[in-house]
This record gives C-alpha cells, sequence and structure tokens, in this order.
C-alpha cells in the first residue's frame, strides 16, 4: 500500500502501461500482472498433483537429435492421442542431508558405446544427480526436486537444451559417460 498524497498537493497517481491502480480509503494499491513464464525448452519440469500423490511432467527432450527417453516405458512426450507421462516421485529417494532429489536421464549404451534404437534411454527419479553405473549406464541430472516434510515442493531445472551423449573408454581407468 501507497499512503495517500496530502491533502495540499494536487497530485494524482498515474498507472503505468500493465499496471493496476487501485485506490481505497486506505491509499492505493499496485499491482503488475505475473513476469511471463520462460521459453519452454527441453527437459522443462513441472509439479504436477499434491502431497504423496505428486509427480514431475517433463517437457520433451532428445538424446543425439533423435532419441527421445521413456519415462514408465512410455515416450515422454506422451503416446498418440495421451498426455504426457507423469514420473512418479517417491520419498524414499529423497537425500536426507539436503531434502532433494533428482530426475535424471539414465542411458544404456550398446556394446560400441553408442546410442542407438535398441538403447535404453530413460528418465528415472534418484537420490543422486548423475554418475555411471557400473561403466554400462550413463546418468545426468534433468531438475533438482526440493522436498519439505516428505512432500515435494519446488522444482529447479538443471537441462534447457537437448543433449549428445559420447562414452569415452580407456585402458588405464573406468568408462566415463558425457552428455554435451
Amino acid at each position: 500500500m501507497i499512503s495517500a498524497p496530502h491533502q495540499s498537493q494536487n497530485v494524482r497517481l498515474q498507472p503505468g502501461k500493465g499496471t493496476l491502480l487501485t485506490s481505497t480509503a486506505n491509499g492505493f494499491s499496485i499491482a503488475n500482472p505475473r513476469a511471463g513464464v520462460s521459453f519452454n525448452h527441453p527437459w522443462r519440469p513441472v509439479l504436477v498433483g499434491s502431497g504423496t500423490g505428486a509427480g514431475l511432467r517433463i517437457a520433451r527432450g532428445v538424446v543425439d537429435g533423435k532419441y527421445e527417453p521413456k519415462i514408465n516405458d512410455k515416450l515422454m512426450s506422451g503416446e498418440t492421442g495421451e498426455l504426457p507421462p507423469i514420473l512418479t516421485l517417491s520419498a524414499s529417494e529423497i537425500n536426507q542431508a539436503t531434502n532433494e532429489s533428482w530426475a535424471v536421464l539414465q542411458v544404456t549404451p550398446n556394446a560400441k558405446g553408442q546410442i542407438d534404437e535398441k538403447s535404453k534411454v530413460e528418465i528415472i527419479h534418484a537420490a543422486a544427480p548423475g554418475g555411471s553405473i557400473g561403466g554400462t549406464i550413463g546418468r545426468t541430472a534433468v531438475a533438482c526436486i526440493v522436498w519439505k516434510n516428505k512432500k515435494p515442493v519446488m522444482v529447479w531445472p538443471v537441462l534447457f537444451f537437448n543433449l549428445r551423449y559420447v562414452q569415452k573408454t580407456s585402458t588405464t581407468g573406468p568408462v566415463q559417460h558425457f552428455f554435451l
């Protein structure tokens, strides 16, 4: 609230473009519309549902320009005539030290270390943001989910562009997975 100007001043507040100015007995109230949503980038996460039934819907993203991940064995953009699937969030995946969990892109490349039609490309819910599993599975974070009282309250996007997957092998070290 802004208090009304002194009566001896002949000042009248004028609203700017897109501003709502309301005059009340106690003064003026000024409101601006909420800022527009950010661009609808690939991998954009949105919390849906509430409480223990909460989940995450993620805007379609691709790996290597053509491989769309699956959520619960369905393409992340949804099957024909259906809404996109929701990634189920489980309180058992919360990192208790930080009260966060992660939506993670997980890929299982072929024997040559490349993604093809037979490779498993999926989004899962996990307690850690990424890393390699046994040299055969690569992971990278898609979104961070913040929890309070075992309920998801906020989600932060991590990815904003489509990815390329590269696997590097070495005779002296472990297999490394990169998402570029």
